[in-house]
């Protein structure tokens, strides 16, 4: 009787467990999503050393990228999150085009993400609509 107790009470913790990481998994891509956001659009008056500080604490590498999407498909997550978590490569496409194929001025880069940035909030507001104010009969 006694093992079979402290069997259901692991099985519980690991449960437990289980649903934090995957309430977390869900929620992170959001949450820096929305950081992301106010970041590029507050890009025009932050200084040059207060931007790049934060881009570069921001920045997401492919691979993460990679585990993310990974992570999403382990815990069938919708395609909601999926968005979620390639958003943050598009700057780096705006990198590479920048930096090989055409150099962009300031003014062009500020504007693109400035769009970026107005972009990931609708998102976000269409998110936040879509699974707490949808319809019950959409996906």
């Amino acid at each position: 009787m006694q093992a079979s107790q402290e069997q259901r009470s692991a099985a519980n913790y690991v449960i437990t467990v289980l649903r934090k990481v995957t309430r977390g998994a869900q929620i992170v891509p959001f949450a820096y999503l929305l950081v992301f956001a106010f970041v590029l659009l507050f890009e025009p008056v932050l200084s040059d050393g207060v931007f790049n500080a934060i881009n570069e604490l921001l920045y997401m590498p492919p691979a993460v990228f990679v585990i993310l999407l990974a992570v999403s498909r382990l815990l069938k997550l919708c395609v909601w999150h999926k968005a979620a978590c390639a958003f943050p490569l598009i700057p780096q496409a705006e990198n590479y085009i920048d930096g090989y194929v055409v150099e962009l001025t300031q003014t062009e880069v500020l504007a693109i993400n400035t769009i970026l940035g107005i972009v990931v909030l609708i998102f976000i507001v269409a998110t936040i609509k879509h699974f707490f104010y949808g319809s019950k009969g959409r996906t």
